[in-house]
């Protein structure tokens, strides 16, 4: 999820100065309210708004901003939570341990001030500059100062994705097709390194969400029928697949969630790089559906949900994020329809900038509770932490990609070549000064096909793991040769990649300076003249592709998370997944780290093979 642009038609020559990590001029407050989680509507918008106006009076009244809620009907409209959304607290010191405090996320514009000629304050419309840390610090401190009437905390309105930020991009590469073998069958993932028990598991009872990019549903049929049993996973996915309310489907099919409202591409930034590691932007919906087959695959009887909170070019904001993480938090409450079972979410993205990024942006990595310095990341991300811990309380077990911005090819990012720190969601994992270890995430980094960490993947940390994600293609021609070519994957060795269901008709080209015969571009509508990136239309209809990256890593780890919460009973911990999923990997070494150290991690491991019908 990314920020807005000045325009999107020139992200394919953005260096790191560019880089977005926020909306701008948008604050998320997290209200620690006395409210209970089943507080009435108008309860709810009036604590709300009293509690902006508050702050407008107390701790803005000097600055030349001011908040207000996002999308609000009205000023005085008590019946309108629009942007706001109400989770179960977790606990604070003091609570019950049953306690059905409600924690609020308010999502709010910072609006400019400018003087009228009457001495009064209006919004001046043509404001365009970033205030979103000096808002943001100026609210935190107050809050740090305990004066505050209602604790509260304050963070950017943050974007996340499947790629790291508009310049730097996960998937490493665009994805490319698997050739027609004419068999029936499918590309079957294995882990042959389980105990007997979790080779014979499942996943039956678990419910696994993915929160990413995804096709549309009718894109999704189409490729079925059209790769019919030459791609047998694709075909249990859709045979039953659900696309409304209540979006639960019998497995093996899946459910599709497409109702949140996710920014339009022209909104956001257009992401991703190229196979020479060459900052570009091209369309990716298919990168939830490659995720969701894998764990289809290694999980058959799961319940699978697919939320879209990404656009097709796995971008999205946060407020889609936290309308998710909210729906989820709100069905396993006691009166919603999963209280008491296991739940899975994938999450193969990240948010906020990566550590290197920090002293540009102005948020070096300490914690100060003064109005003039800056907060640290960890802290600014809280709010977040917090409704994962609210969610963990409630038997939820988290499973984020580490990042991919280890890619030595970048050596604007990387020149020293290291395995740069996991990226948060993941990053939670990992205690600092600032926040306790978060023990229901693992966070998931990604190994090549001799078991090594592959190139490109970040780090996960002493409490993650890694498993297979492929390493970085060899293109043909090996550098770039100008325009007018046609870039492919050298063959001279075995394809290092995963393969996974891909649905498109459309391809997008291996390197951003491709141009195809006209018989060669695909007649769908992405292909319109504001469509940055080539494409091309793959001659194979076995909906079966390659691709590499944490983000394809993560699900195979959360697949083997459902199979170790399959017939488990309440309470269950994340933190007991994660020690299980560690103790049945193998170690290896991790080099060249950030801080100049070699660690030991533990590796899943994981390699697929065609099985015939």
């Amino acid at each position: 999820m990314h920020g807005p642009m000045d325009d999107t038609h020139d992200s394919m020559d953005m260096t790191m100065k560019d880089a977005i990590y926020w909306r701008k001029n948008q604050v998320v407050l997290t209200i620690f309210s006395n409210l209970e989680v089943s507080a009435s509507i108008s309860d709810i918008a009036h604590s709300i708004n009293t509690e902006i106006q508050d702050l407008n009076a107390r701790v803005l009244q000097d600055m030349p901003f001011s908040l207000e809620r996002l999308n609000i009907l009205s000023s005085d409209a008590l019946d309108d939570i629009t942007g706001i959304y109400v989770y179960s607290a977790p606990l604070r010191a003091g609570s019950l341990s049953q306690s059905r405090e409600a924690d609020i996320a308010v999502f709010c514009n910072i609006k400019p001030k400018r003087e009228t000629r009457h001495g009064g304050a209006e919004a001046d419309e043509s404001h365009s500059d970033d205030a979103t840390l000096q808002v943001v610090n100026q609210l935190n401190a107050y809050a740090q100062s305990n004066t505050a009437q209602t604790p509260f905390h304050a963070m950017p309105n943050w974007l996340g994705s499947c790629v790291p930020d508009e310049t730097h991009g996960c998937p490493i590469t665009p994805p490319f097709p698997v050739e027609d073998n004419g068999n029936r069958g499918y590309w079957k993932t294995l882990l042959p390194e389980l105990p007997v028990g979790l080779q014979k598991a499942t996943g039956a009872g678990v419910t696994v969400f993915i929160l990413d990019a995804f096709p549309s549903p009718r894109q999704i049929v189409r490729a079925a029928n059209a790769a019919g049993k030459q791609n047998r996973l694709l075909s249990q996915m859709v045979d039953g697949m659900v696309s409304d309310t209540p979006f639960q489907a019998r497995p093996p099919s899946i459910g599709l969630n497409y109702t949140y409202n996710i920014p339009d591409p022209s909104e956001t930034a257009v992401t991703g790089k190229d196979i020479y590691g060459r900052l570009s932007g091209f369309p990716m919906p298919d990168h939830g559906m490659f995720i969701a087959g894998l764990i289809r695959d290694l999980a058959p009887e799961a319940s699978i949900e697919c939320i879209r909170v990404m656009n097709d070019f796995g971008v999205g904001d946060f407020m889609s994020f936290f309308q998710a993480l909210t729906m989820i938090e709100e069905r396993l409450r006691p009166d919603g329809n999963l209280y008491g079972q296991p739940v899975v979410v994938n999450l193969s993205l990240v948010i906020g900038p990566p550590e290197c990024e920090l002293a540009r942006l102005g948020l070096e990595p300490r914690v100060t509770c003064q109005a003039e310095d800056t907060s640290s990341l960890p802290v600014l991300l809280s709010g977040l932490l917090n409704l994962m811990q609210s969610m963990a309380r409630q038997g939820v077990t988290f499973v984020a990609a580490a990042g991919n911005d280890s890619d030595p090819r970048d050596f604007a990012m990387n020149p020293s070549e290291i395995h740069f720190n996991a990226r948060y969601p993941a990053a939670f994992a990992n205690p600092t000064d600032d926040f306790p270890l978060f023990k229901a995430i693992i966070p998931v980094g990604a190994v090549n096909r001799k078991g090594e960490p592959a190139t490109y993947s970040n780090y996960p940390g002493p409490y993650g793991v890694a498993t297979y994600g492929g390493e970085v293609p060899k293109p043909d021609p090996w550098l770039p040769s100008g325009k007018r070519t046609i870039t492919r994957v050298d063959t001279t060795d075995p394809i290092d990649a995963l393969r996974g269901v891909y649905t498109g008709q459309a391809y997008p080209a291996l390197s951003r300076n491709d141009q195809y015969p006209v018989a060669m571009q695909p007649e769908v509508p992405s292909m319109s003249d504001e469509m940055p990136y080539p494409q091309y239309d793959s001659e194979f209809v076995s909906a079966w592709t390659y691709w590499s990256g944490t983000s394809f890593a993560t699900p195979i780890v959360a697949a083997l998370a459902a199979r170790i919460l399959q017939n488990q009973s309440a309470p269950f911990q994340g933190e007991d997944v994660r020690a299980v999923v560690a103790a049945t990997g193998h170690m290896i070494t991790w080099t060249e780290l950030e801080a100049g150290t070699e660690e030991p991690g533990s590796m899943i491991l994981a390699r697929q093979e065609w099985q015939n019908e």
